[in-house]
């Protein structure tokens, strides 16, 4: 499977389901200076998904990929990659910075792109699993 690139960034269409039922729908950025499996706007986390029920625990400390030190919220979702044959997707933990600020775009850390074995063309523009 191929994605194009976003500007100069890889990514990677997905599909993130809440146990509930909740969906969303996205092209993902993949960035390995964040560690985590995903990290999402708030009004996504809150709103669209609404895990914002169903957190798991106090807010973290995380350090992002420009060195900044946030608090972290988690839930739990699944995320799918609609253009590959995965019936039952991946648990992920998926994240938000609590209050202030937040990330712009879906953005999803090493630990889920450590699942699978990816090629980023960078003269093409895209992002292929392998």
């Amino acid at each position: 499977m191929i994605w194009s690139y976003r500007g100069k960034h890889p990514c990677l269409e997905i599909l993130l389901r809440t146990p509930f039922g909740k969906e969303h729908h996205a092209i993902a950025l993949l960035d390995t200076g964040f560690s985590g499996d995903i990290i999402v706007p708030n009004t996504i986390y809150d709103e669209s998904l609404e895990l914002n029920k169903w957190e798991k625990g106090l807010p973290k400390d995380g350090t992002l990929a420009d060195g900044s030190k946030r608090n972290l919220v988690v839930s739990e979702a699944i995320i799918f990659i609609p253009r590959i044959s995965i019936i039952n997707g991946y648990n992920v933990s998926v994240y938000k910075i609590d209050k202030e600020g937040g990330v712009k775009e879906i953005i999803i850390g090493v630990s889920f792109i450590n699942k699978f074995k990816f090629l980023l063309d960078g003269p093409a523009k895209e992002t292929r699993i392998v």
